[in-house]
C-alpha cells in the first residue's frame, strides 16, 4: 500500500465540483486548508449518478464550516465538493489515504 492524495475542485458559492474516483483508498481523511467564511458539503456517490451527503468523522454535521482534518469512514466509489457558501476566503481540499491496490 501506498499512500495516495486527490485534489478536490475548489468553486464559488452554490457550486459543485467535479466527481473524483476515491474507491482504491482506505482509512480516507478530507483537510480542508486555509482561511475561509462558508459553507462546503462533502457529497459521495456509488455510481456517479446518485449522491448522497456525507458527514465525516469530527464535523458532527454535514456542513463543513471550518478548515481541519475529518475521518470518512464509509465505503465510497466517488466524492466531490459542493459550496453551499463563500463569502471570503479560498480554501483547498483534497482526501488522502491508502492505496490498497498500490504494490
Amino acid at each position: 500500500m501506498r499512500f495516495e492524495k486527490v485534489e478536490l475542485q475548489r468553486l464559488g458559492a452554490g457550486l459543485t465540483g467535479a466527481a473524483r474516483l476515491v474507491e482504491r483508498l482506505s482509512e480516507k481523511t478530507l483537510i480542508i486548508d486555509g482561511a475561509f467564511t462558508g459553507t462546503f458539503n462533502l457529497e459521495a456517490s456509488l455510481d456517479g449518478s446518485a449522491w448522497a451527503p456525507l458527514t465525516p468523522r469530527g464535523a458532527g454535521t454535514v456542513a463543513i464550516t471550518a478548515p481541519g482534518a475529518y475521518l470518512i469512514d464509509e465505503v465510497v466509489r466517488y466524492v466531490r465538493l459542493r459550496t453551499v457558501a463563500l463569502s471570503a476566503g479560498t480554501p483547498t481540499a483534497s482526501i488522502g489515504g491508502l492505496d490498497v491496490r498500490a504494490v
